[in-house]
């Protein structure tokens, strides 16, 4: 980020408008000549590269675009000389009209735009969202509360933020997860009336199972004493679900088989399985949350 500081150029390039900055039609000093002898005269005995003192070589800068490029260096030398802080009070001082004409060169190499040149504004980075951004503008685009970036490659950081345009990369990856998440996007969002009725279609034989459970006639499960089956759902759009299972028993005692539906590991149904070795269809309608449900 550039401080404000500076100059801000319209985009057609037909005006400035500028903070803190002079306008003038007089173009840029190309050379030293006008201060030079100042400064061999009152700072070059402090300020050489045998004896820089604050760090500073006045003697380092062969032209004006090297002092312009350490502008913030100069910029504190002006500072100085315009109060009266350098040279120093034990040192030769120049006279008030010598001081003057430096501070003014200074200030008019510093501070002062050429408005007459051709201005040509800088091309401006056309940056992308990163993975929070994008997930949130699809929130609120779409309407659906999916986050599809979850998938994409960490962002670039730079400066310590993710969303610096000219940061921020597209690599081949990228690409790719943003043609997989436009996919999963449009499904989530774009539902017909039978994807709403129905979610999913779990065959028995694709059922897991745990405890006393074993193959049945005609691809069913079997459980022939205590036992449990399941699947897991993912649900991308919250709302209203009908739990359909087609179940039959083969009666033994006096009470029925019993079907207990559970949610995880809690239980919304409990049915007594009164077909026998029919199948009937046992259905229940329960609120589901986003997510991947047992």
């Amino acid at each position: 980020m550039r401080p404000l500081r500076t100059i801000s150029l319209s985009v057609l390039g037909i005006a400035c408008a500028l903070t803190g900055v002079a306008l003038a039609a007089d173009p840029i000093p190309e050379s030293l000549a006008e201060i030079q002898p100042f400064l061999e005269k009152y700072c070059v005995d402090c300020h050489c590269a045998d004896n820089s003192e604050g760090g500073l070589d006045v003697t380092g800068y062969p032209d004006v675009a090297a002092l312009l490029r350490d502008r913030r260096t100069w910029g504190r030398v002006y500072d100085r000389l315009r109060v009266n802080a350098m040279p120093p009070d034990d040192s030769e001082q120049p006279s008030t009209e010598e001081r003057q004409r430096i501070v003014d060169w200074l200030s008019h190499t510093l501070f002062t735009i050429d408005c007459t040149e051709p201005v040509e504004p800088p091309g401006v980075t056309i940056r992308r969202l990163n993975r929070v951004e994008y997930n949130n503008t699809i929130r609120d685009l779409i309407g659906v509360d999916f986050r599809p970036a979850q998938d994409f490659p960490s962002d670039d950081v730079g400066y310590g933020f993710d969303n610096i345009g000219d940061v921020l990369t597209v690599p081949p990856l990228l690409i790719e997860k943003y043609l997989s998440a436009a996919e999963q996007i449009t499904a989530a969002a774009l539902m017909t009336e039978d994807e709403y009725r129905i979610h999913k279609t779990v065959r028995a034989s694709e059922l897991e199972q745990e405890g006393g459970v074993d193959a049945g006639p005609r691809d069913a499960k079997g459980l022939y004493s205590r036992g449990s089956v399941w699947a897991h759902f993912r649900i991308r759009v919250p709302g209203e679900y009908r739990i359909i299972v087609n179940a039959a028993a083969d009666q033994a005692g006096d009470e029925p088989a019993r079907m207990e539906l559970n949610l995880g590991d809690d239980s919304f149904a409990t049915f007594d399985v009164t077909g026998d070795r029919r199948p009937v269809a046992y259905e229940r309608t329960l609120q589901l949350p986003e997510g991947r449900r047992k």
